[in-house]
C-alpha cells in the first residue's frame, strides 16, 4: 500500500496514515477546523486544500541498465559456458521473459546495456527509451547481445541519467559481481580491491587499475540519481558467495539507491544465489512499480505534513521500506508502498484518503 507520513509543516497530533496502491481512488480529508474565509484571513496555498485531493496510480518508467560484461557469458556457477548449461545472460533474459508482462500498458520499459563501446566504454543515450509493450524489444536486444568487455556501470548510470524521464522513473540495475573500469590510473595495487582475477589487477596501467572496483565513481553517480533527480536505483545483483566484500558493496549501492532491501535483510540488495532468486526479485519490483506507485496531483509544501489512509486504517511513513510509504518522487509528487501495505493494496484495493496540514 502507499501511504503519505509525517513531513514537517506544523505537525498536528491524532493523525492517522493510511496505505494506498492499485487502481483504488485515494483523497486527501483533514480532520482540522474550517479554514478562516474572512476578508483578513492569509491567502490558502492550493497545495494544502480543505477538501480531498484524489492519489492516483501513476505510470513509472522503468529502466534496465544490464552488465552485458564477459563474465555474464559464464554459466550461472561461473563455469565457462557450453554443455548445455545456459550463461547468466541468457538466465537474465528467460527470466525477464516470463516476469514481465509483453503488452502491459501500466509498465513503460527502457533499457541501457553495457559496455557497448569497448572493453570499458559506454556510449550516449539509452538502447531502448522507456514506452508500454517494450519487452519484445528488450528480449530482441538481449539476443543480438555477446556479453564480452569490463563492468562500467557508473558510466552507464551516468548515460541513463543524462536522458531525462518523462515522469517518476525508477533505474533497476543488474549486474554480477562489483562494478569495475575504474579510471584512476594511480591505484595503488596494495588499495585495489580486484573484481576478477588477482593477477589482472597486477598488470601495468591502465590495463590493471581498470580492473579494480570503482567504488567512488559508482557510488558518486547513485547518490545523484536518488538525491538529486528522485530515481530511486534498484540493485538486483547475482551473489558470489565467495566474494563478500562484493557483495558488502552491492549494499552500499543498495543503500545510497534508495530502494534497498529492508533492515534485517541477509543482504540490502536484491541478491540472487539461484535462477529463482532472480526471478522472485524482478517479480517483487515489477510489481511494485505498475501497482504500488501513485503520484498526489499537487505536491504538498516541504513544510507540510501528510497524512495518507488506506481502508481506514494508519499506514506509516517508512523509508525503510519494510512496511508503510515513501516519497519515491518528491519533487513530483510520487510516493511509494512497500511491504504489507503494498500487498493490502494489490489484494484489497481499499480506499486511500490523505490529509495534507500545513503550519499557519
Amino acid at each position: 500500500m502507499i501511504a503519505l507520513g509525517a513531513l514537517g509543516c506544523g505537525a498536528k497530533t491524532g493523525l492517522t496514515i493510511p496505505d494506498a496502491d492499485s487502481d483504488m481512488d485515494a483523497s486527501v480529508t483533514t480532520d482540522s477546523a474550517a479554514p478562516d474565509v474572512g476578508p483578513d484571513a492569509p491567502a490558502l496555498d492550493a497545495r494544502c486544500p480543505d477538501r480531498p485531493i484524489v492519489l492516483e496510480r501513476t505510470d513509472v518508467e522503468t529502466v534496465f541498465v544490464m552488465d552485458g560484461s564477459g563474465s555474464m557469458g559464464l554459466t550461472w556457477d561461473g563455469l565457462p559456458f557450453g554443455a548445455g548449461l545456459p550463461s547468466r545472460w541468457m538466465i537474465v533474459r528467460d527470466t525477464l521473459a516470463d516476469v514481465l508482462p509483453p503488452f502491459d500498458r501500466t509498465l513503460a520499459i527502457g533499457a541501457k546495456l553495457f559496455p557497448d563501446g569497448g572493453e570499458c566504454e559506454v556510449t550516449g543515450g539509452l538502447d531502448i527509451a522507456p514506452h508500454t509493450g517494450a519487452v519484445p524489444e528488450l528480449l530482441a536486444l538481449f539476443d543480438r547481445w555477446v556479453p564480452e568487455g569490463g563492468t562500467p556501470t557508473a558510466m552507464a548510470l551516468r548515460a541513463t541519467l543524462d536522458v531525462p524521464g518523462e515522469g517518476p522513473r525508477v533505474i533497476v540495475a543488474t549486474m554480477d559481481g562489483g562494478p569495475n573500469c575504474n579510471d584512476d590510473p594511480g591505484v595503488p595495487p596494495e588499495e585495489c580491491v580486484c573484481t576478477t582475477a588477482r593477477r589482472a589487477c597486477l598488470a601495468p596501467p591502465p590495463d590493471g587499475p581498470q580492473a579494480c572496483l570503482d567504488a567512488e565513481r559508482t557510488l558518486d553517480v547513485v547518490r545523484e540519481s536518488y538525491e538529486a533527480h528522485g530515481t530511486p536505483v534498484v540493485i538486483v545483483g547475482i551473489d558470489d558467495p565467495t566474494r563478500p566484500d562484493l557483495s558488502d558493496f552491492l549494499d552500499e549501492m543498495a543503500l545510497a539507491g534508495g530502494w534497498a532491501r529492508p533492515a534485517g535483510s541477509e543482504r540490502r540488495f536484491f541478491n540472487a544465489r539461484e535462477p529463482e532468486d532472480l526471478r522472485a526479485a524482478f517479480g517483487e519490483i515489477t510489481e511494485l512499480v505498475s501497482r504500488c506507485v501513485f503520484v498526489v496531483g499537487t505536491p504538498p509544501p516541504d513544510d507540510a505534513v501528510v497524512v495518507v489512509q488506506v481502508g481506514g486504517e494508519e499506514v506509516p511513513h517508512d523509508p525503510a521500506h519494510v512496511d508503510g510509504w515513501d516519497w519515491t518522487d518528491r519533487d513530483r509528487g510520487a510516493l511509494a508502498f512497500f511491504g504489507p501495505a503494498c500487498d493490502t493494496i494489490r489484494a484489497d484495493d481499499p480506499p486511500v484518503t490523505a490529509d495534507v496540514i500545513c503550519a499557519e
